[in-house]
C-alpha cells in the first residue's frame, strides 16, 4: 500500500521547487518589463524588439542575469508563504 499523504517538509520543497521553476521560466519576460519600466534607450520600440535586441546585443543568457540570486531569495520564501497561510 502506498502512502498517499505528503509530509510537511515534503510539501515546503515542493512549494519552494515551484517558486524557483516559475521564476526561472518566466525570467526572460521580467528583464524585459524590468528594462521597459526603467525606461532603457531599447525598449522605446515594443516589447518584442526589446527581446530581440538583447538576445542579439548580450545573448540568451542575459536573460537570467541574477536568476540564482533571486531563486536563493525566492525558494525559502515560498515556502514560509506556505507555511503561514495553511495555519
Amino acid at each position: 500500500m502506498i502512502n498517499k499523504t505528503v509530509s510537511v517538509s515534503q510539501s515546503l520543497l515542493c512549494v519552494g521547487f515551484a517558486g524557483v521553476f516559475s521564476k526561472t521560466v518566466t525570467s526572460p519576460l521580467e528583464v524585459v518589463k524590468i528594462l521597459s519600466q526603467i525606461g532603457t534607450f531599447h525598449c522605446k520600440r515594443g516589447f518584442l524588439h526589446s527581446f530581440v535586441f538583447i538576445c542579439q546585443n548580450e545573448g540568451l543568457r542575459a536573460f537570467w542575469k541574477g536568476n540564482m540570486v533571486s531563486c536563493l531569495r525566492l525558494f525559502p520564501y515560498s515556502a514560509i508563504h506556505l507555511a503561514t497561510y495553511k495555519k
